[in-house]
């Protein structure tokens, strides 16, 4: 399969204005330097295989000050925690946090820690 961005967006079934919040996220992904990737259904949907989804899966590769410092990156363009669910799933705030955002208020986006070699070498 051709994997430049036009043969992509023709393939993935995500909302334009989801496909444009991704974008967003991984464009601050890059600025900060932060080794990240799609994961989940939509990364799916990238390869011609769409399932129906209701959030974004990034899985990144920081030590816990870049975890910290992307979350302040992200909250300053408008993409915020979603503290209501962190409060709800305690157990999983190590492994992952839940960010939402005005323009996508439907889907959020998980951003998933890499935890184990398998994750970190994806």
């Amino acid at each position: 399969m051709d994997t430049d961005d036009t043969s992509l967006e023709h393939n993935w079934a995500l909302p334009s204005n989801l496909l444009s919040f991704l974008a967003h996220a991984q464009a601050i992904l890059a600025k900060a330097s932060i080794p990240h990737c799609l994961i989940g259904a939509a990364a799916l949907g990238a390869w011609g295989r769409p399932r129906a989804t209701r959030d974004l899966d990034l899985l990144v590769l920081v030590d816990e000050e870049s975890r910290a410092r992307l979350i302040a990156q992200l909250s300053l363009s408008d993409i915020r925690v979603n503290q209501r669910w962190l409060d709800a799933n305690p157990m999983a705030k190590e492994r992952v946090t839940r960010f939402t955002a005005p323009s996508c208020p439907d889907y959020p986006l998980d951003i998933i820690y890499a935890a184990d070699g398998h994750e970190r070498e994806t």
